[in-house]
């Protein structure tokens, strides 16, 4: 893990510049593919040059002596004086570093509370950890650079440039959902140690549970917490509601060692059809709301408001490049994406291509996936070999036709579920989500956007959540790359460095045994019993689609019985069902199909009986010493 200090860091250019008259090009320094967190790449294409640049920060100076200057290094490995270049030209480069840092030190400086803060132009592209009075000093340094460094050609270039583009020439970061709606679930300390396990530096949340946002707290994980759909009409009609809801729910945890909240999702898919405009009106007066206390609590700069917007809100007839948004929506989210934009912040769509094929038979199954399809969709010159794909530029020309094609786009959800469903299972959830990875990282981008990948992708989902509503389909409880224990499903790789997926560890298990039917009774009346276990537990998996379709009358009716037993916390009274019940200590798992074995509210006393345990725990020994003392 890089270290991180305050105040200090050296920055190091190499780039290579083309002129495309004499198709001459001159290259120096580290690769440009290999990027960190502390390196960003910068890429121009004009009419006449190509131009790239690397910058890669190192570590050092403004704080440390006085004659530190902010381009230092340069002075002492400056490959500007070994390259035959113009003074133009290198104004163009070096106006592209000042030009970007003081885009960024001027625009995202939010008051001394935010010392330990990452200032960043827009995610990966650029990143300094600073104190803000170093970060002041830079702005200066930097207003003066470009004063004396940049012609006037080059600054009109790159204002233009970079402020249109600066934002989307981003590497994609892969992130993942939290949900947790279950009724077996991880304590958050396991959750977030599994993430930082498998390297993942980003989730996705869907309220602002505090013993989840505790548990995140100095973790180094990016986090978006949601704001439920039903808390729109207080935020959107009460500045007072939206200041408590800030204070109680992000700037208690922006400490330093805190929760590193970067967006805050207003309202989950408002704009779904589902909800008939239950929620349209609302979201612009709640984020406007919201954006104000985020200021009054010199947090705007840092956090960005983002809503998560359903794919129906746009749609096309045929083909991507025809996609608008939907006529009854148009005003208000031309209305949205102004705001977006003028607030850094990106548009947020969630894409499902599992659901394009479940819903419609005569979809294309291998257009679904990424390995290439025999029904691609032609669009002109551009020509669409998977869905998702097509789903993203289906937004990019919506977003084209209200003004907005350049806009920074990420992916809110999307993944594949593996039960419940005859396409929902484990070898087509690690095609999609690993082919998702792969064309992503790749950073190949859409037809619409070549070369530009998605800013940030969240994988729905980390867990399995059994408690959700299953009116979609009985898949809406399965779409976890973990089990509800946080045990891999199947292989796959991130892309983030760390191999294959990594188990959770320390995961505090109810004790191994089960509850089955009862072999030595008639099970003649049994069906009641099932139809009440399932109603409270969840049997998904015992349906057409599921891991446990096929175990037979027996199986099912001790699937039932376990899966309630295990959510009564393995209650002896649970596995009664008048006597058509027994406990066992034989996994009665039958190969795929799995019976689960829950896990306990907490690994010893819970948190809340603390000092009756302890007092329990004296009494015990003092009793011990009295019999020990009244036995010599």
């Amino acid at each position: 893990m890089r270290e991180r200090r305050e105040g200090k860091f050296y920055v190091f250019i190499s780039f290579s510049f083309a002129s495309r008259s004499t198709n001459m090009m001159h290259e120096e320094g580290m690769a440009i593919n290999m990027m960190k967190d502390d390196e960003a790449s910068l890429r121009y294409e004009g009419d006449r040059v190509s131009l790239q640049l690397l910058i890669h920060l190192i570590g050092v100076g403004c704080d440390s002596k006085p004659k530190s200057s902010l381009l230092s290094p340069l002075q002492k490995n400056d490959p500007l004086t070994r390259w035959p270049l113009s003074s133009s030209q290198k104004a163009v480069l070096i106006s592209a570093l000042v030009l970007c840092l003081f885009l960024f030190a001027t625009t995202n400086l939010t008051g001394a509370q935010n010392l330990a803060h990452s200032l960043r132009l827009h995610k990966t592209l650029l990143q300094i950890h600073s104190n803000a009075a170093c970060a002041l000093d830079i702005a200066i340094k930097i207003k003066s650079l470009v004063e004396m460094a940049a012609s006037n050609l080059a600054k009109a270039l790159f204002w233009g440039f970079f402020l249109e583009r600066c934002l989307l020439f981003v590497d994609s970061a892969i992130g993942v959902n939290w949900g947790t709606l279950s009724s077996h679930k991880l304590p958050p300390s396991v959750v977030v140690d599994l993430m930082r396990e498998n390297k993942i530096g980003k989730v996705k949340l869907f309220d602002t549970d505090p013993e989840v946002l505790w548990a995140l707290r100095g973790s180094g994980i990016e986090v978006m917490v949601g704001i439920p759909n039903d808390l729109l009409a207080a935020l959107a009609s009460s500045v007072a509601a939206s200041d408590q809801w800030v204070g109680q729910n992000v700037s208690r945890y922006m400490v330093k060692g805190g929760v590193d909240i970067r967006y805050v999702a207003v309202g989950n898919e408002p704009f779904l059809t589902n909800y008939q405009g239950r929620y349209q009106s609302l979201v612009l007066p709640a984020m406007l709301n919201l954006q104000q206390s985020l200021s009054r609590a010199n947090l705007a700069g840092y956090i960005k408001l983002v809503v998560p917007c359903n794919a129906d809100a746009y749609q096309s007839a045929s083909v991507p490049s025809q996609g608008a948004f939907r006529p009854e929506l148009m005003q208000i989210i031309t209305q949205l994406v102004s705001f977006l934009n003028s607030n850094g912040s990106p548009f947020v769509v969630n894409i499902y291509p599992f659901l394009s094929l479940y819903q419609s038979a005569d979809f294309p199954q291998d257009y679904a996936f990424f390995e290439g399809s025999s029904h691609p969709v032609v669009d002109g010159q551009n020509v669409y070999y998977n869905a998702f794909d097509g789903n993203f530029d289906t937004l990019v020309a919506a977003l084209s036709k209200i003004g907005y094609g350049q806009m920074p786009v990420a992916v809110g959800e999307v993944g594949w579920p593996t039960e419940g469903a005859p396409s929902a299972n484990l070898s087509a959830a690690r095609a999609f989500n690993q082919g998702l990875v792969s064309h992503v990282l790749s950073n190949k981008g859409t037809p619409l956007r070549p070369g530009i990948p998605p800013v940030d992708i969240y994988l729905f989902s980390l867990l399995d959540e059994e408690q959700k509503s299953i009116l979609p389909g009985n898949f809406e409880r399965h779409w976890g790359i973990y089990s509800f224990d946080g045990q891999a499903k199947y292989p796959l790789n991130l892309g983030l460095g760390n191999g294959w997926l990594k188990n959770a560890r320390n995961v505090p298990y109810l004790p191994s045994r089960w509850c089955i039917a009862n072999p030595s009774q008639d099970l003649t009346g049994v069906t009641n019993h099932v139809r009440l276990a399932c109603s409270f537990a969840d049997c998904t998996t015992l349906y057409y689609g599921g891991s446990c379709n096929m175990i037979g009358e027996k199986g099912n009716i001790s699937y039932a019985f376990n899966s309630y037993y295990q959510l009564q916390k393995q209650d002896s009274k649970s596995c009664d069902f008048d006597g058509l019940g027994i406990v066992t200590f034989l996994d009665p798992s039958v190969g795929d199909c799995r019976f689960l074995v829950g896990i306990s509210d907490s690994s010893g006393c819970c948190l809340g009986c603390g000092i009756l345990c302890a007092l329990w725990f004296v009494s015990l020994w003092v009793i011990i010493y009295l019999r020990v003392v009244d036995s010599l």
